[in-house]
């Protein structure tokens, strides 16, 4: 296992069950508290993690959402606890989708340490990968050279090194061809600070405050109750507005939302961190898919394939999807691994399975912002579908049941296609003859 994120700890927790050892290899130097690690520039900013990875995730770690609760991470429902400025202010009610808020480190370390109570797992920092050893021949992979000239052999190598994996390069110089890479670019950035309440201010009754872009203004800022009793502020602009990195004028893009509640409750609030500054702004998806041929003996899982732009709230989920899909690979025949020629493929394509309809339905947002680099692939009919998601999306917002039905595909907990139920269509029917 290579990379020690949300991805390579969920992969490796799946893997325990098919083999005697797993070896999880991570470059950075593992924190023994909640913390920001050097390759993870992401970590301070908003992570949300979807309804079904909470579920799943806790299913998987037994004694995890204690841990969470503990630690202060409040459980909240997508709708009932949350608001959400979309131009109006939607209606607040029980969707039954619950997760838990929390920093991206403390649910990465929580995880971990989880992970490091099961027998057959080892984790190991601050081991770099050289190199993949790859049999003579060229068609599997067997293992991994360390950057100390240590080789490490494996029955699988699952590369869960994030946006810095260097798999497609390895696979194009063994002549298995260069991947295709499809790129949607929202030209944006992410600021976040932590700010202590305001003294005296009584608790608020919703969890988290999301303030969305509008036709008439392109930022979008998120307050969230996080552990510790803090409130995490992220904000971002979209197609070329970018935020900026300074403490004033943090405050002055807040004020400058759609909305300026996020602004009216932070104004006079205690800072409790610096202004956080992160620029990766594209949704990227590597199509190993599409290859003839992949080398057996690797797979690559979470953003090193598939990169939901953060906006979405969508990567932790996409790498759940990715581990189980790899746990039932596995259990689906008892041969040995190295008697399964074109597993590795077989994989990388049924994820892609996965992966599409929630690509096609993210760039249903990001493709109609001006000025958004277009490098989707999306064909005619996915650009129609684009259309009808689009549409959906413009009417929901009057209508709880349309709501419920398109936070339930944005968390993964429905397929897209689920949209296209004659219920749903009847629905969607009525409320645009209406408006």
């Amino acid at each position: 296992m290579v990379g020690g994120g949300i991805s390579g700890l969920l992969a490796a927790r799946i893997l325990a069950d098919h083999f005697e050892r797993v070896t999880l290899l991570e470059r950075d130097t593992l924190p023994g508290q909640p913390d920001v690690r050097g390759k993870t520039p992401q970590a301070p900013h908003s992570h949300v993690l979807g309804s079904i990875g909470y579920r799943r995730i806790t299913q998987l770690f037994p004694g995890l959402d204690e841990d969470l609760a503990e630690a202060g991470a409040l459980r909240f429902d997508f709708f009932k606890d949350c608001r959400n400025y979309v131009g109006d202010w939607l209606p607040r009610f029980s969707s039954g989708l619950v997760s838990r808020m929390c920093t991206r480190m403390l649910l990465e370390f929580s995880i971990r340490r989880r992970l490091s109570e099961v027998a057959n797992v080892v984790i190991r920092d601050r081991q770099r990968i050289n190199q993949l050893l790859v049999r003579d021949d060229g068609s599997r992979v067997i293992g991994v050279q360390l950057d100390d000239g240590r080789q490490l052999h494996a029955d699988l190598v699952v590369d869960a090194a994030g946006l810095g994996s260097r798999t497609s390069r390895l696979v194009s110089s063994l002549g298995f061809g260069e991947p295709e890479v499809e790129q949607v670019d929202l030209l944006s950035a992410t600021a976040t600070r932590l700010f202590h309440p305001p003294p005296g201010m009584s608790a608020p009754d919703w969890i988290a405050l999301f303030v969305r872009a509008t036709p008439q203004n392109r930022r979008v800022g998120a307050l969230t109750r996080i552990e510790g009793g803090l409130w995490r502020v992220s904000v971002a602009g979209l197609a070329g507005l970018y935020p900026s990195k300074t403490e004033d004028g943090f405050l002055a893009f807040t004020r400058e939302l759609a909305s300026q509640e996020i602004y009216h409750l932070i104004r006079d609030a205690e800072p409790a961190s610096p202004v956080h500054y992160y620029g990766t702004s594209f949704s990227r998806w590597i199509r190993y898919d599409k290859l003839a041929r992949f080398p057996d003996g690797l797979v690559v899982v979470g953003d090193a394939a598939f990169h939901a732009n953060p906006e979405h709230a969508q990567g932790m989920t996409f790498c759940l999807l990715a581990a189980e899909t790899l746990g039932t690979m596995l259990a689906e025949s008892e041969r040995p691994l190295s008697e399964r020629v074109g597993f590795s493929l077989q994989f990388q394509r049924r994820i892609a399975e996965k992966y599409r309809p929630y690509w096609v339905w993210n760039a249903a947002i990001e493709l109609d912002l001006p000025g958004v680099v277009d490098g989707s692939g999306l064909s005619r009919r996915e650009r129609w579908e684009r259309v009808f998601y689009r549409h959906l999306r413009a009417v929901a917002p009057r209508d709880p049941a349309l709501l419920r039905a398109a936070l339930r595909v944005t968390q993964a907990e429905s397929h897209p296609s689920a949209l296209l139920h004659p219920a749903i269509l009847l629905r969607l029917a009525r409320r645009t003859l209406r408006a």
